[in-house]
């Protein structure tokens, strides 16, 4: 009894012809475009927050300048309740009831940094 054993390629095997990594290729491909999707929606985004920063500047400007000026009045009608003025005093005296207490006029209020050109220096957001 002799057994007759043959090996032989199976044939519903494809050969291997190179196709075996286009999985690999598209997985690949699509991951690329995913995260340059990604960075391009990342960078419309920075664009547009940037953008409102730059949009807000003229309110913020126009704030300080208010409240420089309101500062500069409560600070004038302090140092006339410190020279004796009942009028100013007692609107000193409903100011602190209310929780609204007043530096001494003497010392200036605190103002952001100057840059050269005038405006307050503030750095965008990066």
């Amino acid at each position: 009894m002799q057994a007759n054993i043959r090996f032989e390629k199976p044939t519903n095997r494809p050969a291997s012809d190179g196709t075996s990594h286009l999985p690999v290729l598209l997985v690949a491909l699509a991951l690329v475009i995913w995260f340059g999707f990604q960075l391009f929606q990342t960078l419309k985004t920075r664009e547009g927050l940037i953008s409102a920063y730059d949009n807000q500047e003229p309110q913020v400007q126009t704030a300080n300048k208010i409240r420089a000026s309101l500062s500069a009045l409560a600070s004038g009608t302090k140092q006339l309740a410190n020279q004796g003025n009942p009028n100013a005093a007692q609107i000193v005296k409903a100011l602190a009831q209310r929780g609204i207490n007043i530096s001494d006029p003497k010392l200036p209020p605190e103002q952001p940094a100057k840059a050269k050109d005038g405006q307050a220096e503030v750095q965008p957001p990066k």
